[in-house]
């Protein structure tokens, strides 16, 4: 029996050493007491530079409040779930991480604790860089939609329900991309540009759409296909520049004073 309990804990502790968490062991004094491979992956300590020493040693002092709270917690039996804070690697570095801590029992009697610690840095600095794109498609005066593989709508910025005359881009995530264009323009959608898009990554030009009133509007296009078979939609209204273009091709057609044609316009 002994033999089984003794190959059973060989077996934990070869877990625990090629887990890629930090797994640390803590007394009731906050002393390091077992330090794993992740342990030392995530934070650059070796196993002879953590054994011993405080845990605090992990915790900016700005937080050290918190770590106490939380390792009181763990002290009335309480388990601390995936709490996310910032640590110090070694040379003061700080990294982010999700740690649980749990209460180690001895015959119902709290010894210590145990803490898995995971580095979520790159999560963290992921996750802020898409808050940022997000805001900025949102605040964008280009209507921008994400498009995915079947030609479902899964993101409209509010310029581009507005391009189309929407009031609320939410209630168009669903709907096919089609549906803002007339069907002379979308075959020519389908069968010009969209095997141009596959074929060399993006398109950008003019195109007709189609507003929610019926009427056409022009518009400046680009194109982009991402990983996956999706689309990226963006979308100009260029009716005012079109505007402008005409009366700039007029003037130069007609005479100024008679609205006739001139000798180019005749030509």
């Amino acid at each position: 029996h002994l033999e089984g309990v003794q190959e059973e804990l060989a077996c934990l502790q070869g877990i625990v050493d090629v887990s890629r968490d930090a797994i640390i062991g803590v007394t009731n004094d906050g002393v390091i007491m077992s330090w794993n491979t992740g342990a030392r992956t995530i934070y650059g300590y070796t196993g002879k530079e953590a054994l011993g020493s405080p845990i605090s040693m992990l915790f900016d002092h700005r937080k050290e409040q918190q770590a106490s709270s939380l390792f009181e917690k763990v002290s009335r039996g309480e388990i601390v779930s995936q709490h996310e804070t910032v640590h110090l690697k070694k040379g003061r570095f700080p990294i982010d991480v999700s740690m649980t801590i749990c209460p180690i029992m001895d015959r119902k009697v709290i010894t210590g604790a145990s803490v898995v610690a995971r580095d979520i840095t790159e999560r963290k600095r992921a996750a802020g860089s898409l808050a940022q794109q997000a805001a900025a498609m949102k605040a964008s005066m280009d209507g921008m939609a994400i498009i995915d593989h079947s030609g479902v709508c899964t993101y409209l910025n509010d310029a581009y329900a507005k391009v189309f005359g929407y009031a609320d881009p939410l209630r168009l995530i669903g709907a096919s991309w089609e549906m803002f264009f007339f069907e002379d323009e979308l075959r020519r959608l389908k069968q010009e540009i969209m095997p141009a898009v596959w074929r060399d990554g993006s398109w950008r030009g003019e195109a007709t759409g189609l507003r929610l009133n019926g009427s056409c509007l022009p518009l400046e296009i680009s194109i982009s296909s991402v990983d996956g078979g999706g689309l990226v939609q963006v979308v100009r209204d260029i009716t005012e520049r079109k505007k402008d273009e005409d009366k700039l091709r007029d003037s130069s057609l007609k005479d100024d004073l008679t609205g006739l044609f001139n000798r180019r316009g005749l030509l």
